[in-house]
């Protein structure tokens, strides 16, 4: 082990990419143009705390599931272009799950990098090709692709490079299982600043799954981040909105008391009644409309949905595309079997 970082290098470099994303801008899919810094969701926040926190504790590798649309992703990529940008000599790589999503990452990150006012003194890019960018401090970034589908050459993921940065996206599309065994072999052991960030929605039963069960239970070297659909604080209904009287009136169901009960125990976050109102007219919105009386509506939601927009990390992973059987005891009978394996 190497040692973590020292609190004031910490607090240094933690206080240096908020100044850094206070001059980064991205297009953003809600608001068009936007500043990161001065447009950051809670969950983002958090987890920035969370990295250095990892770091200052020793730990290199940062594991990320989390709902969507919170914005994880780009914050990821600013933060490992960020320590390339103050480390001569990093090597650091950005792999995504398909060549689109690699080619328009690619275009944010350049532009991003484009858009730095020159009093930030952050380095140019000195050269580019078609695997990555050199900046002129030396440091490099590779744009891979993991694939969505085994090929011939899965296995070349990660081969004759050494990596130091890296930010792997979206696993749960990833069918490359030889690939990411030869991608984690090029991953530095013993640079201080190494960092390796997996991030992802769940998608079902998949190798991200697995991946995400095999950092819980080593808790000295990973750090494990949840992100529910309540650490978007925009993702709410505020009680003057029209639709608040449709779903935010009729208090906590059972089923939801429990969940807010899980997420502040797990969490140590409060989820709002407006929070409770959005989740309601997401999973369910016909439901609210067909309440009458005093008899409480049941805000069921599709698995498919639940795991797009997860209350707990248990939430997220759903069991779908069976006919014959509910989501729910496909999902039980796969986190059974998964516990009966654990312990044997």
């Amino acid at each position: 082990m190497s040692g973590g970082w020292s609190n004031e290098k910490r607090c240094t470099v933690e206080n240096a990419f908020y100044a850094f994303l206070g001059r980064a801008f991205v297009n953003s899919k809600d608001r068009g143009r936007i500043c990161l810094g001065q447009n950051l969701y809670q969950g983002q926040i958090d987890l920035i705390t969370e990295i250095f926190d990892a770091l200052e504790e020793d730990i290199h590798r940062v594991y990320v599931l989390k709902s969507r649309q919170l914005g994880i992703s780009t914050l990821i990529r600013a933060l490992i272009i960020f320590l390339l940008g103050i480390h001569r000599g990093l090597k650091g790589a950005i792999v995504f799950d398909s060549d689109s999503n690699r080619i328009e990452a690619r275009a944010e990150v350049e532009t991003m990098i484009g858009d730095l006012p020159s009093s930030l003194k952050f380095p140019d890019v000195k050269s580019t090709n078609r695997q990555g960018l050199t900046l002129k401090n030396d440091s490099k970034v590779l744009f891979m692709s993991a694939g969505v589908k085994k090929t011939k050459i899965s296995g070349v993921l990660g081969r004759s490079i050494g990596l130091s940065l890296a930010h792997l996206s979206e696993l749960c599309s990833w069918d490359n299982p030889e690939g990411l065994e030869a991608f984690e072999n090029s991953l530095s052991d013993e640079n201080p600043d190494r960092l390796y960030i997996y991030e992802s929605t769940a998608r079902g039963y998949n190798s991200w799954w697995n991946i995400w069960r095999e950092a819980r239970a080593d808790p000295l070297h990973c750090k494990c981040v949840f992100l529910g659909f309540w650490s978007k604080q925009s993702q709410r209904i505020d009680p003057d909105h029209m639709d608040f009287h449709v779903y935010g009136v009729q208090p906590p169901t059972e089923k939801e008391l429990e969940k807010i009960k899980q997420v502040r125990e797990l969490y140590g976050y409060e989820v709002t009644q407006p929070q409770i109102a959005w989740i309601r007219r997401r999973m369910d919105p016909a439901a609210g409309q067909e309440g009458d009386g005093d008899e409480k509506t049941e805000y069921t939601g599709s698995a498919e949905r639940i795991q797009e927009q997860p209350w707990t990390e248990e939430d997220a992973f759903q069991q779908t595309g069976a006919i014959f059987f509910a989501a729910k005891d496909l999902k039980d009978l796969t986190d059974n079997f998964a516990s009966k394996k654990a312990r044997s």
